[in-house]
């Protein structure tokens, strides 16, 4: 060694009157004993040897929060003194070369050998490391692995789903463990649709659906509703998924439609039809995660529409063979299905009837609804809008957008207006009374909004 560089930085001894009692005592005969040490060692330095004393003014040992200053008044002194020695100083290319030989080198991103899964019984192991998405050869990433185990867990059939490290003949990999749930996870809903306006327009329906899942090794599902009511509806489909991603499905669905609309002039009821409407389709789709999907197909069926109340000789009557494609957009991104405070809603729908596929008549029509959430889980704010279009085309009186009533221009009749372009627009409030018990919902709701909207006929301009 040619020449020592020693960094002292000297420890400041308290004075009398800071000296109260047995701490501060005790921590002074520690300090007056570490600075006769320091004093003994710097006498061994000879004339060759450089010692480097910054000044840290009153910085003391204990001063944490000025670390910072002190790290950089103790660099500005050293710089100074070492600015003496520039016989001591690499050129760039030596520093950059030492800096290379000194710096360590990071490992290369470990990679997954091999995914398995465990604990499952009745749903293939393919159709789960499809919904994982983390595959043999990819990057370990935990945020990636995460959002695996949630889009597992997600498919709703299983009570619990784990990821583990292993090791296999020198090869590290990921276990799967997942726990089947023990019922089969099949649903059951009802409902209840109420609403009155108080001038003899009413709306009373009992709601519900069936769901049957896991009918098969790649997710297909039953699906079915219906209404019992003012309106009679039931539709049933079959869910099935092309692949263990679930990215691809086919839908073929059936449904039996029968509900009545009015006819107004100005204020005044002048008739009431009666419209039913059986069809079956076959839609083919993509799915976007859970959130929402796209679907395209074709759909038949068979529309008769007649008066109930009303002079038949005057008002016409409809019989008609329907036959076009259909297309469907969804996105739900709501965090409530009932009163939700965050997230988004979109849903198109668009049917498009053509004689060449053998329809008795031909128009286009496309409908539009879409919202957002706001405020929190006891104050929701919901603002929802709703579009339809036929596209330059004429409706059958069946097919018009219809607008009135509860949530939809509360100061109209149920369905009052009617025509072949609607826009509507809504804020609702609401806010959470009480809360109800488990199994009863979430709780009791009063709220208020405010709505605005028209409807008119192709070729007319919106006012």
């Amino acid at each position: 060694i040619d020449r020592l560089f020693v960094d002292f930085t000297g420890i400041t001894v308290a004075k009398g009157d800071q000296l109260g009692d047995v701490v501060s005592l005790s921590l002074q005969v520690l300090k007056i004993l570490g600075n006769q040490n320091v004093a003994n060692s710097i006498a061994t330095l000879t004339d060759h040897d450089v010692l480097l004393q910054p000044d840290m003014g009153d910085i003391g040992p204990t001063d944490f929060s000025r670390m910072g200053e002190a790290v950089r008044l103790g660099e500005e002194q050293a710089r100074a003194v070492l600015e003496k020695f520039p016989e001591l100083a690499l050129s760039p290319q030596d520093y950059a070369a030492y800096v290379a030989a000194h710096r360590r080198v990071p490992p290369a991103p470990a990679r997954v050998d091999f995914v398995t899964v465990e604990g499952n019984q009745k749903i293939p192991a393919d159709a789960i490391l499809a919904r994982f998405g983390v595959q043999p050869g990819s990057v370990w990433d935990v945020q990636a692995i995460d959002a695996g185990m949630r889009r597992i867990y997600d498919l709703g059939y299983f009570q619990g789903v784990d990821a583990k490290l292993d090791e296999e003949g020198g090869r590290t990999g990921i276990v799967l463990s997942v726990m089947e749930k023990a019922w089969q996870p099949n649903y059951i809903q009802f409902g209840l649709h109420i609403a009155d306006d108080f001038e003899g327009g009413s709306v009373y329906e009992l709601l519900g659906g069936y769901t049957r899942t896991e009918i098969n090794g790649r997710g297909g599902e039953w699906r079915n509703e219906f209404e019992i009511g003012n309106s009679r509806y039931l539709y049933t489909e079959l869910y099935q998924p092309l692949d263990y991603a679930g990215r691809f499905f086919v839908a073929p669905q059936a449904e039996y439609l029968n509900q009545t609309f009015d006819v107004f002039s100005g204020e005044d009821r002048i008739a009431e039809y009666s419209v039913l409407f059986p069809h079956a389709g076959l839609d083919f789709g993509v799915t976007a995660g859970n959130a929402g999907e796209a679907r395209l197909g074709l759909l038949f069926g068979h529309v008769i529409a007649e008066p109930r109340i009303g002079d038949p000789a005057i008002l016409p009557s409809y019989r008609n063979t329907l036959v076009g494609p259909r297309l469907r957009v969804s996105l739900d991104t709501f965090d409530s299905i009932s009163f939700p405070s965050s997230g988004s809603y979109f849903f198109m729908n668009g049917f498009f009837p053509r004689r060449s596929l053998g329809s008795d008549t031909r128009y286009d029509k496309v409908q539009v609804t879409a919202g957002q959430a706001f405020g929190t889980e006891n104050d929701p704010v919901l603002l929802l809008m709703g579009a339809g279009s036929s596209l330059g085309s004429q409706l059958p009186p069946y097919e018009q957008f219809g607008l009135g009533g509860f949530l939809s221009l509360a100061g109209r009749r149920q369905g009052q207006l009617r025509g072949d372009r609607v826009f509507d627009l809504h804020l609702i409030y609401a806010h959470r009374a009480t809360t109800l018990p488990t199994g009863l919902g979430k709780g009791l709701y009063f709220g208020a909004g405010v709505d605005t909207g028209e409807v008119w006929q192709d070729g007319e301009r919106a006012s």
